[in-house]
């Protein structure tokens, strides 16, 4: 009887090195190809845009993290001038394309109009500024909140869908 448990003992211990042999345990479920590495990182960055007679923006963050196809910003803040000051801040950014995705308390002011507008997610390009999630923009004392809308900085015009609004005339 022992022999007959020591043989079915062996008989498993054989298929289950069998199926081990098969198995790739350090297998977690990722490919490495997909693993994405920063080519830098960079701490208490301040950038200036020049033209031939002064600084047309000021770009500050506490810290970049580039990689190939995209740049990653915590605690985002820039000015810049055209024709007039304009700000944009946020906790995080990412530049991707010529497009700033600001998310986490992010915001949008021009001084010379006195206006603000602020989500937790806004995208910057091409002189527009976007929202795909609730916004708020105020300007002088009159809020308007909305499900989603866009900026055009140039017109001063702007788009927005499920609007509610609170003027102080």
């Amino acid at each position: 009887m022992t022999l007959k448990i020591f043989y079915f003992l062996i008989a498993l211990f054989s298929v289950s090195v069998v199926f081990g042999l098969f198995d790739n345990s350090y297998n977690f479920g990722f490919n490495k190809d997909d693993v994405k590495l920063a080519n830098m990182k960079a701490l208490n960055v301040k950038a200036y845009e020049l033209n031939a007679t002064n600084i047309d923006a000021v770009y500050e963050a506490d810290e970049v993290v580039r990689y190939d196809e995209h740049d990653e910003i915590f605690g985002f803040d820039g000015f810049f001038q055209n024709d007039n000051l304009h700000r944009l801040s946020s906790d995080f950014a990412i530049i991707k394309d010529k497009n700033v995705t600001m998310k986490q308390n992010a915001m949008y002011q021009n001084s010379d109009e006195n206006l603000t507008y602020s989500s937790n997610e806004l995208i910057w390009g091409d002189g527009f500024l976007r929202s795909n999630v609730p916004f708020t923009i105020t300007q002088n004392g009159d809020r308007v909140s909305g499900a989603s809308g866009s900026y055009d900085i140039n017109n001063k015009k702007i788009k927005a869908k499920n609007v509610k609004g609170e003027f102080n005339r």
